[in-house]
């Protein structure tokens, strides 16, 4: 694994994780907000314009929701790497009294 290195610690690396989950917090929220203030409007509102809002909302939605599942599997993954940077740290760490 030479040429492998990385300025990250493992915490750094959870920290980035966390962010990756906040922010599929944050979509989730704006996702709710919003799909309360689409039926909102169009349950009052028949017109054309609201008829076509709802399709452009449904494919938006299922981008956002596409969007947080990968938020997720990347913050899996981050968590992952942290694990292995923490246990490859603790083996070197091990190996230096020797």
């Amino acid at each position: 694994m030479a040429g492998n290195t990385t300025q990250l610690t493992p915490n750094d690396v959870t920290d980035i994780a966390n962010k990756h989950l906040n922010l599929a917090n944050e979509i989730t929220s704006d996702q709710r907000t919003l799909s309360s203030n689409i039926q909102n409007m169009t349950s009052v509102n028949k017109g054309a314009m609201m008829t076509a809002l709802t399709p452009v909302y449904e494919d938006w939605n299922a981008k956002m929701t596409d969007i947080v599942q990968q938020l997720h599997t990347m913050a899996t993954n981050l968590r992952t790497v942290a694990n292995d940077l923490q246990a490859h740290d603790e083996s070197n760490a091990a190996g230096v009294g020797r």
